[in-house]
């Protein structure tokens, strides 16, 4: 997850801090070091560097930037409050968080999530491997574990959803059995 616009029109960027320790480590394996927050304001530049979660491995006392509670601004301190206390917005970060994390909904490998609100309030949710499903409580729970989505083709390559300017749906993804392939992308329009 890179960008999170706040309720109050708040702008902000994020990073995840991972370690590799040997050859086969993997950075989105749950036990690097945890999330970064920064503010973009309007004129591009950018404010003060915090963590806004740690991993539960990590020792807090090496860390380069202080907590997200230490600012001395309300405002941004609320930002994080509500970025934090968001289920769809927790959910982006399943591949670099403690795998046992609270905020986390739906604890399982499902990766690169994106989403989007159907007319009937229900949220569709998309991962990797072009898997979905649904959620009455924008995020909280899910209706079902995720199913491949029919119709897709789609190894282990992200997909991305979303609601349109003119009210229809459009997804994007490689349609490719291998991902190395360089395909044109995907786009699918529904009403």
């Amino acid at each position: 997850m890179g960008f999170f616009t706040s309720s109050d029109n708040r702008f902000f960027t994020l990073a995840y801090y991972g370690i590799v320790m040997e050859p086969h480590d993997d950075p989105n394996d749950g036990k690097g070091i945890g999330r970064v927050i920064r503010e973009v304001y309007k004129d591009g530049s950018f404010g003060p560097i915090y963590f806004i979660r740690y991993n539960k491995s990590w020792d807090v006392s090496k860390s380069a930037y202080p907590f997200y509670t230490k600012s001395k601004d309300k405002g941004f301190k609320k930002a994080c409050k509500e970025l934090i206390t968001t289920p769809l917005m927790m959910q982006q970060w399943v591949e670099e968080a403690d795998r046992d994390d609270p905020l986390i909904p739906l604890k399982k490998e499902y990766k690169a999530f994106s989403y989007y609100h159907i007319p009937d309030g229900r949220v569709v949710g998309l991962w990797k491997h072009a898997l979905t499903s649904m959620s009455v409580d924008d995020g909280k729970t899910w209706q079902y574990d995720a199913l491949r989505a029919p119709g897709f083709v789609n190894s282990n390559a992200k997909i991305w959803g979303q609601k349109t300017s003119d009210g229809r749906f459009a997804t994007v993804y490689n349609p490719s059995e291998f991902r190395w392939y360089r395909l044109p992308f995907q786009l699918v329009m529904t009403d």
